[in-house]
């Protein structure tokens, strides 16, 4: 049963498909470690633990029958509480909707099903997933299974904190902030920001709308970057549903050379008032080292529009909602939201919000009026968007941080709002990017880098992590004792 938690999903599948394991014991087993772990992390909020037993013990039936499998028959997977899957809370983390229920399959979730994978329940998000720890006033906060003191990230921390903590192989997730690529780099695991308008939204919530379509994307988190590509072929192309899908083909990391290909250090993009520490530089220049290893040409790079990333980010989502929808729209959620009211109630524990949110749409009416401040930076952005693809062309990667340091303690993000647009600001140029787990820490927390690819270039991206595991090690279970420390009685 050990070994079973610790297969990528694709292997998981060939042990079944070659009779090795049953998908009951699959799941059982993936169950059976959620159980266990669970009660620290607060990671996984709703189960299907009964129907995904009963649906492992008919794949089992019909794989003895002879009937043909998918490529994901009888693993087990987790999907993100933004993500509708039929019958289970879809709350998003807002306590406007603590009765609201899917009464239907997202896109995405369909489709790994259709593959043979099996729902084994909805994880934490932040509030809306608008912030980059996992809390809101639902379901609680997440905690990081490498420490419960630390913050699991957001807003898919409740996913990337199973996937560390071997709760499950595969977790589906959403990303408009950082959301699935900051949890990833916190709990060292892998995770894929597809290129914007490659994976259909549908049954997404908050629903996302016009441009903003490509800002937000929905990709997997994984214990191995071998079964990111897979999964995004299977997650990639249009529904007929969601309008926002582009025709874009990623080809396959396999035909991937790195020979003679640019790979661009951006070890400190130079945001003000943000520093990466020493080892997360040491870091991105450790991948850096392992693609050269492979043939590619090294060199530095550092846009000079890095300096305004904030900037860039919030004008293009200006922009992409048009100034008649706003942050604090998707926060009222068809109610009025008084400001200075919220802050008061959030102030005497009587607010339904928490203090990211209404901090996003604080910063959002200070800005919006500025229409030249925002057509300026929205210029910049696009500026920004073509110079990255035209450097990184066909076949090169930038390196840069996810994250500044490692995973900071519960609460400490708001000390640094800045920090998320290391990640944030790829959600706007639309661009491919994978994390990929580069060790641990002086502190034994993991380490993450970002790889960046030109538009479309998700197999580069993925190739990429794919030697950076085989040089760094890729993930690497936390250790019990840690995870043990949150327990109740413990």
């Amino acid at each position: 049963m050990t070994d079973l938690l610790t297969l990528g999903a694709l292997d998981l599948a060939r042990h079944i498909a070659a009779g090795d394991v049953s998908a009951y014991d699959a799941v059982c087993a993936h169950i059976a470690r959620i159980e266990r772990v669970n009660p620290s992390l607060n990671a996984l909020v709703a189960d299907r633990f009964d129907h995904a037993i009963a649906e492992a013990r008919l794949a089992d039936e019909a794989f003895a029958r002879g009937e043909p499998v998918g490529p994901l028959h009888g693993v087990p997977f987790t999907v993100k509480e933004t993500l509708a899957v039929n019958g289970l809370p879809h709350t998003a983390g807002s306590a406007s909707r603590t009765a609201v229920h899917a009464t239907h399959d997202a896109t995405s979730v369909a489709r790994l099903m259709g593959a043979g994978a099996i729902p084994l329940g909805v994880s934490n998000t932040s509030e809306l997933g608008l912030w980059v720890e996992t809390d809101n006033r639902v379901w609680g906060r997440t905690n990081n299974p490498w420490d419960p003191r630390r913050t699991a990230g957001g807003s898919s921390g409740g996913d990337a904190a199973l996937v560390a903590a071997s709760g499950t192989p595969i977790a589906l997730a959403d990303d408009s902030v950082g959301s699935n690529r900051i949890p990833a780099a916190f709990c060292g695991v892998f995770a894929h920001k597809p290129t914007g308008g490659l994976v259909p939204l549908t049954g997404r919530y908050p629903v996302v709308y016009g441009k903003a379509r490509r800002y937000t994307t929905v990709g997997p988190i994984t214990r191995t970057a071998d079964d990111l590509a897979p999964l995004l072929e299977l997650l990639r192309g249009a529904d007929g549903i969601d309008r926002g899908v582009l025709p874009i083909e990623v080809g396959s990391p396999a035909d991937v050379d790195f020979t003679w290909k640019r790979v661009v250090i951006c070890e400190d993009p130079g945001m003000p008032g943000v520093t990466p520490s020493r080892e997360v530089r040491r870091a991105v220049r450790r991948a850096a080292e392992l693609l050269e290893d492979r043939g590619a040409e090294v060199e530095e790079w550092r846009p000079r529009q890095f300096r305004h990333a904030a900037d860039i980010w919030l004008s293009l989502h200006h922009e992409a909602w048009g100034m008649n929808h706003s942050f604090r729209d998707v926060l009222a959620e068809g109610d009025r939201l008084f400001l200075p009211l919220e802050f008061l109630r959030l102030a005497t524990g009587r607010s339904r919000h928490t203090m990211p949110t209404l901090g996003l749409a604080l910063t959002e009416r200070f800005t919006r009026g500025a229409i030249a401040r925002i057509q300026r930076f929205c210029a910049e952005g696009r500026r920004l968007r073509t110079r990255l693809n035209t450097v990184l062309g066909e076949g090169g990667v930038m390196l840069m941080p996810a994250w500044p340091t490692t995973a900071p303690k519960h609460g400490r993000t708001l000390r640094h709002p800045k920090h998320v647009v290391y990640a944030a600001i790829h959600n706007v140029l639309e661009l491919p990017v994978t994390t990929v787990p580069m060790g641990l820490g002086r502190d034994g927390l993991p380490l993450g880098v970002q790889v960046v690819g030109a538009h479309g270039g998700d197999a580069v991206t993925i190739a990429a992590a794919q030697v950076l595991e085989a040089g760094a090690g890729g993930w690497r279970a936390p250790r019990l004792r840690q995870m043990r420390q949150a327990e109740p009685g413990l």
